[in-house]
């Protein structure tokens, strides 16, 4: 999993499984405090998640292929990204 460094802009990954624990425990406990969300910030929110999406493609079609390994990059952008 990864997540975005604020300072830095881009994707850090979490590489331990108390470090991806905490990071769940973190965005859980967010939902359960935000439980009423208007639907302009719900569509920014979605405009962030495409951005963020589109702005790693590449990074995102590397981690695939190395989970699936040698995984054409083509049907993985058109399939998953």
């Amino acid at each position: 999993m990864y997540e975005k460094d604020d300072n830095q802009q881009q994707l850090t990954a979490i590489t331990t499984k108390e470090a991806l624990q905490h990071r769940f425990e973190q965005m859980h406990k967010l939902t359960r405090e935000e439980t009423e969300v208007s639907a302009e910030l719900r569509c920014e929110r979605l405009q962030k998640l495409e951005d963020l999406i589109d702005d790693n493609r590449d990074a995102i079609a590397y981690m695939i292929n190395q989970d699936f390994g040698h995984r054409c990059t083509q049907e993985t952008l058109m399939a998953e990204v």
